[in-house]
């Protein structure tokens, strides 16, 4: 193994252990709502506070795909030193 394959195999395995404790959160701006995705955008933590049974169901969404965009770019930034800056983007 040469050692530009091993730099690659160093940055692969940092980037795998980094990705195991990623998670993005994201609230609705009264407080309604909060959930925690992983990198794969899934549900990991769910709370609804008091105002949430009048929350819009669109609103609920937003905020769900607030969190899911922020996993995905922590996602992105993660694995750029391994497979490139531009790739994911």
């Amino acid at each position: 193994m040469d050692a530009q394959e091993s730099e690659i195999g160093r940055r692969a395995a940092e980037a795998q252990e980094r990705l195991k404790h990623v998670a993005a959160t994201a609230s609705s701006t009264d407080g309604a709502v909060a959930l925690t995705v992983n990198t794969a955008g899934a549900l990991q933590k769910l709370y609804f506070g008091a105002s949430a049974d009048e929350m819009p169901r669109a609103a609920a969404a937003a905020t769900a795909r607030r969190a899911q965009v922020r996993a995905a770019e922590r996602l992105s930034d993660i694995m750029a030193p391994v497979i490139g800056e531009h790739s994911g983007r």
